[in-house]
């Protein structure tokens, strides 16, 4: 592949071939992160699309093939990012995967330029392998783990896009990852059901079920036998499903504040983009609360004028913390507490250090940083629901 396209974002080819490719894929893909980037300065704007759009195919790669492909997707998915971080002079094999695959390049000069570790796209892919080998969430850190993974490392990738890394702000950034994915799950249980996963943490769903939830050995050991075996959520999860979901949603608010919090890292105009995007996704979450966290209700989706309802708030946020913004940065200059990247555990310990008499949920669920597996597969175990006697079941 011609070296021209390794050149830097902002060059006139990489920004036809490259930044409009990826924006027509933020635009396809998310109107709610497209709206709020909006805010965005032009060049973290365009960035930000780079971002999103190998995000999108790294989601797509394993979503939209069969289950039996899944494994090679992978595969495929981790050549494919060993190509973006290889060292130059790139290999022939090297030069075919980027040559195939312009998001692929535009993500290789991003990371080049920003400097982004390649601990947090290897997590990425690393969520994706739970969600082939269709992990089992047993408790709220098995849960934790995969927001980590799928969405936290996103806002810790976007931290570098917006040139911020001091520890905190990492922190803040996690933490608004991890409660913008607890949205999506909330959102998205029936969805996720019909695609044979199950989210929701079987701990927390044990405590509240009129039906019985059993951890047993599964029968064989192939992949694509480990699923849900219901094509649709059996009546008597209903209640339960509701009761979890909506403290899942008041753990997430409670996310997203400490998310908010970190906005005073930010430069302004750029704090203004992330706290609308954080707003809109919180919005559905009250959509999803007016649904009785039904799973059977229709998806949950943000009006455009709820979206500049949120925007407005943003800015006025924006406008009345510019004095404290102000007074920060002449407090804190000269002062450092930069951070190269934010692990799991990190944010992990951080929850639990915070969890101490935080909680207003429905039940009282524990955290604990000590357990004997933090990643439990459905290759060693498997869901099995068992329904209460038919004359028992109620409408």
């Amino acid at each position: 592949m011609n070296q021209n396209y390794y050149t830097t974002l902002d060059t006139g080819l990489v920004e036809q071939d490259f930044i409009g490719l990826c924006q027509s894929i933020i635009q396809k893909n998310s109107k709610s992160f497209d709206f709020a980037s909006r805010f965005l300065p032009s060049t973290a704007r365009a960035d930000a699309a780079v971002l999103y759009a190998w995000c999108r195919h790294v989601d797509d790669s394993v979503d939209e093939v069969d289950i039996s492909k899944m494994p090679k997707a992978l595969e495929t998915l981790h050549k494919e990012l060993n190509a973006v971080y290889a060292v130059e002079p790139l290999s022939i094999e090297t030069q075919i995967i980027l040559s195939d695959n312009l998001v692929l390049s535009a993500f290789r000069a991003l990371v080049e330029r920003l400097q982004i570790p390649k601990h947090y796209p290897l997590e990425l892919i690393k969520g994706m392998r739970m969600d082939v080998e269709a992990t089992q969430y047993i408790e709220l850190s098995d849960l934790y783990l995969y927001c980590y993974r799928v969405a936290s490392v996103v806002g810790l990738m976007m931290c570098y896009v917006l040139k911020v890394n001091h520890h905190q702000a990492l922190l803040k950034a996690a933490y608004l990852g991890l409660a913008m994915q607890l949205t999506n799950i909330c959102r998205d249980v029936n969805e996720d059901w019909d695609r044979g996963r199950l989210y929701l943490p079987l701990h927390m769903l044990c405590s509240g079920s009129t039906a019985q939830v059993q951890i047993v050995s599964p029968s064989s050991s192939s992949m694509t036998s480990q699923r849900l075996t219901q094509s649709s959520i059996p009546s008597l999860m209903v209640e339960a499903i509701q009761v979890v979901t909506s403290d899942l949603l008041k753990l997430a608010d409670q996310f997203y504040q400490r998310g908010f919090s970190g906005l005073k890292y930010l430069p302004w105009q750029s704090s203004l983009a992330i706290h609308a995007a954080g707003l809109i996704y919180q919005d559905i979450g009250r959509i999803i609360h007016a649904q009785s966290c039904d799973p059977n209700q229709p998806r949950a989706i943000t009006s455009k004028w709820r979206k500049v309802v949120l925007s407005l708030k943003a800015l006025a946020y924006g406008v009345l913390s510019s004095i404290t913004r102000l007074s920060d940065a002449l407090l804190n200059r000269g002062q450092t507490n930069e951070s190269t990247y934010l692990c799991f555990q990190d944010l992990l310990q951080d929850i639990i250090e915070q969890q101490a008499g935080s909680n207003h949920l429905s039940r009282e669920y524990k955290i604990y940083s000590n357990s004997k597996k933090v990643e439990r597969n459905v290759t060693e175990s498997m869901i099995k629901l068992t329904a209460l006697p038919r004359q028992e079941e109620r409408s």
